[in-house]
């Protein structure tokens, strides 16, 4: 995902309000490491 961004800001350079926007959902993305895991099985 961070490659992708990486992508849209290299084809966006002049564009200031896409830059923001891209840096903020990047802060989002690295701030976010922790999620709930599902496990596929039942409980004992």
């Amino acid at each position: 995902m961070l490659k992708f961004l990486q992508t849209l800001r290299d084809e966006h350079k002049d564009d200031d309000d896409m830059l923001i926007a891209l840096g903020e959902i990047e802060s989002e993305l690295n701030a976010k490491k922790y999620g709930l895991v599902w496990d596929q099985h039942e409980d004992e």
